[in-house]
Formats: structure tokens, C-alpha cells, sequence
């Protein structure tokens, strides 16, 4: 009996029933209406992996007709194109993946790392959970083909208890193989808090030691060191390290935080091998208001945003980044050290293109103006709200075709 019928014999024994009264204790009666939604929502799930594995199939049959089409000649030009330029995308992707380095292990990367913050799971809808998979599947991708990749990229709140719908999409995924990703259970909270055990640690043997200890690797620009921490160090070294999850060499005496926000005042002006740069890892469609920024603080973490202001000054929008498009500008500069190479590399070409508006009354101008970003969101003049809905991808469907891409 498929869900549909037995929605409708449900309905058949409710109207039965005779009595319009409710009994005590009974759950509400659902109308006619409901059940008829109740029961195609229930048929569209059962046949949804059934269609996904028919497109799979139907994508199977295509590409075999395409190869013998090529082998004998009879492709029209626009398939014999596309054909070669599968093939050389295919070539190009097992050499990336021949030539690679093995996890941990690349004498020739940038020296600095990146933190994606995933404590934000709570706070999205499925929809948005989706998106955030796919994004960190497309970031994934980019740091493995990049010239100069970054060393280390650690994900936080990697568990099924603290992260429990982005974790079982990563997980399926076998995001454990990524090469130079570290997925660690602890969120950013408690990173920042040995972070800062150390820092502090390190300042007092520095001040015993004498005047000619260096001031370097300070938390906060502008900030006394000690005042992160709430009280004298008591716990001994051994239990400090035990603390810190495994960051891929990351480490608070050799980097400090940079938790990338918005709504920072300070811009960045360049990058450094002994800073590890913190990303929101959240889409929330401008619901929560300077999310990122109130939890850096909080946790006494130096923040900054990307100068994209400065250096792009014609962009149509101020919406959203994306988590990949963040980290694509970041490994752009790391590539070409010029911001607005890197700025125009990473943001597809058409958000740089003014398109005419009509006019728009007072109402419309202070509704634009409310839209702040927050979490991976940079206050530049940047995406448009195609970017926010298109590239962070529309469904699970997408999502997990953006998986299967970056462990291909």
C-alpha cells in the first residue's frame, strides 16, 4: 500500500467515526487537504533516491554514446567539443591528484592556515546545512588544485554531537581523506581558550627571561596579551598540549587569530604564514545580525575584513561571500600577493557588471540598507543574492554532487 492510499483510508476512518468531538487526550484530525500534502511528500521521498539513481544511469548511457560517437566520427562539432573538453579536464584532474601531496605532508605550501568555524549547525535550515557542505566541498577543491595550497585547513565542531546534519553529510562524503583537512570535535570556543593558556604561558617565560624576549605573535592588535586571560596559568604544560587537537602544525607559539568579519574595523593589508585566519562557517540569509564579530569578541580574537572596498570599487552589490569564495580570495593572494587580481579571480565576472535599476522610493533604499553581513559574509560590495542561492547550491542534490566531486 503506498503512502497515498493508506493517507486516504486514514481519512476514510476519521470520517467514519461519526462524532465531530474530539476525545481527551486525542491528537488534532487532519484535513483532507493536509493528508493529500502529507502523502505526495512521503511518495516524492520514496522516489527520490529512485530518480537520482535514473539520472545516474541516464548520465552513464550519455557519456557511453558520446565515446562511441567520438571513436566513429558522427559527433556534431558542439559534442565533439565537449567531449574533448571532459577528457581534458579528466587528465588534468588524475595528474592534480597524481602529483599531489599526501595529507600533512607539503614542504612547498603556504605556512599559515585557515580555521572554518562549523559551530553554527544549529542556527541552519536543512536547506542551508546543504549549501554549507557544498561549500566546504568546493573550498576542498580549490586549496588541492591551488599553485600554492594552504598548509592546513582546520574544520572545528567536527562531530556528530556538535555538528549532527553537517557531519552526517561530511562524513558520507569521506571528508577524512581530504588532503590538508582536519576535522577536530572540540568547538572554537575551547580552541581559543588553550589558544590564549599558551599565548599566555609564553608571554610570562618571555618576561622571565628578561627584556630581550620578543613581543611577537600577540593575539589582539593593540591589545595587552594578559588580558585575555582570565586568571594566572596553573594548569603544566603536558595538560596544555593534551588539550590541543591535532591543527595540521598549527599552533599558538608559532600563529595568532584572525577571526575575518564584516563588521570589523580593521581591513587586511596583507597575509601572514604566522596568522591563521578564522571563517564563519554559516548561511543564514542575513539573519543574524554580526554573528561572527560578537563571538570574536568574546572570545578576545583579533578580527579584521577583506579590503574588498578598497580595491574593488565598482561592484554593483554589497551582499554575501560564500565560504569557498572567501578562501578562493585568500588563495589567490597567497598565488598573485595583489588583492585585486585576487578579488577578480575568485568572483565569477558578472557580479562586476553594473546593471541598470529602476528607481526605487525611500522604503526600498532603507530596506537595502538594513541587509548587514555576518559569519562568512565580508563587507565588500561583493555578491549578489544569485551567488547566495546559485553557487552555494540549491538542494542536497547539489550538495552531494559537490562531495562526490572533490573525493573524485
Amino acid at each position: 500500500m503506498d503512502p497515498e492510499e493508506a493517507a486516504m483510508n486514514g481519512l476514510d476512518i476519521l470520517e467514519g467515526s461519526g462524532s465531530g468531538e474530539m476525545a481527551a487526550g486525542e491528537e488534532p484530525k487532519m484535513s483532507k487537504s493536509a493528508m493529500k500534502k502529507a502523502a505526495r511528500k512521503a511518495r516524492m521521498e520514496e522516489l527520490k533516491p529512485i530518480r537520482r539513481q535514473a539520472e545516474k544511469e541516464r548520465r552513464r548511457e550519455r557519456a557511453v554514446q558520446l565515446a562511441e560517437g567520438y571513436a566513429a566520427g558522427t559527433l556534431t562539432p558542439e559534442e565533439r567539443a565537449l567531449v574533448e573538453t571532459r577528457r581534458a579536464k579528466e587528465r588534468e584532474r588524475r595528474e592534480s591528484k597524481r602529483k599531489g601531496p599526501e595529507k600533512g605532508v607539503d614542504q612547498e605550501a603556504w605556512k599559515g592556515g585557515v580555521i572554518i568555524d562549523l559551530g553554527f549547525d544549529e542556527l541552519m535550515t536543512d536547506q542551508e546545512i546543504s549549501s554549507m557542505a557544498s561549500q566546504l566541498a568546493f573550498q576542498y577543491s580549490t586549496n588541492r588544485s591551488a599553485k600554492i595550497p594552504i598548509s592546513s585547513v582546520v574544520h572545528t565542531s567536527a562531530s556528530s554531537e556538535a555538528s549532527p546534519r553537517l557531519w552526517d553529510r561530511l562524513a558520507k562524503s569521506g571528508c577524512e581523506r581530504w588532503a590538508r583537512c582536519h576535522f577536530v570535535e572540540q568547538d572554537l570556543d575551547k580552541i581559543a581558550a588553550q589558544w590564549d593558556k599558551r599565548k599566555s604561558a609564553e608571554t610570562k617565560d618571555e618576561a622571565a627571561a628578561g627584556p630581550s624576549s620578543s613581543a611577537g605573535n600577540v593575539a589582539a592588535v593593540g591589545e595587552n596579551p594578559d588580558k585575555s586571560v582570565s586568571g594566572p596559568m596553573t594548569e603544566p604544560e603536558p595538560a596544555l598540549e593534551g588539550g590541543m587537537p591535532d591543527m595540521g602544525g598549527l599552533s599558538p607559539s608559532g600563529h595568532s587569530l584572525v577571526y575575518l568579519s564584516a563588521d570589523a574595523e580593521e581591513e587586511l593589508q596583507t597575509l601572514r604564514e604566522d596568522e591563521v585566519y578564522i571563517i564563519g562557517g554559516i548561511v543564514d540569509r542575513n539573519r543574524h545580525k554580526s554573528l561572527c564579530q560578537n563571538k570574536a569578541e568574546r572570545l578576545r580574537i583579533r578580527t579584521a575584513k577583506l579590503p574588498i572596498g578598497k580595491y574593488i570599487a565598482h561592484l554593483p552589490t554589497r551582499k554575501v561571500l560564500t565560504v569557498n569564495q572567501v578562501f578562493d580570495i585568500l588563495v589567490g593572494y597567497i598565488d598573485l600577493q595583489d588583492w585585486k587580481a585576487a578579488f577578480e579571480t575568485a568572483l565569477p565576472p558578472r557580479k562586476f557588471v553594473v546593471v541598470k535599476k529602476r528607481k526605487r522610493g525611500k522604503k526600498d533604499s532603507e530596506s537595502d540598507e538594513a541587509e548587514v553581513d555576518s559569519g562568512t559574509r565580508q563587507d565588500a560590495k561583493d555578491v549578489d543574492d544569485e551567488s547566495a542561492e546559485g553557487e552555494d547550491g540549491e538542494d542536497g542534490a547539489d550538495a552531494e554532487e559537490a562531495l562526490m566531486n572533490a573525493n573524485a
